[in-house]
């Protein structure tokens, strides 16, 4: 981190992924000077990055569907697989 991303058509830079003030999984967003937190699920993460793994990894948690996101380079599912 940080990375760039869009929010509503906004380029915004994510500086930290966690628990925010309000509920649920949130990023730290900055743009210029200004910095919020947004919900993570309101987010698009570059396909094959491990934030779009997280986003999909909590939208499975909260039951919606996360689609299919590319893995990340590098890394290695073989054990999950063969469950």
């Amino acid at each position: 981190m940080p990375f760039e991303t869009v929010f509503l058509g906004i380029p915004v830079d994510v500086i930290a992924i966690g628990a925010g003030r309000a509920p649920g999984v949130v990023a730290t967003c900055r743009r210029g000077k200004e910095t919020a937190e947004i919900d993570l699920t309101s987010l698009t993460f570059p396909d094959g990055t491990v934030a779009a793994w997280l986003r999909a990894a909590y939208l499975r948690y909260l039951g919606r569907d996360p689609g299919q996101p590319g893995r990340p380079p590098g890394w290695c599912l073989r054990s999950w697989d063969q469950v």
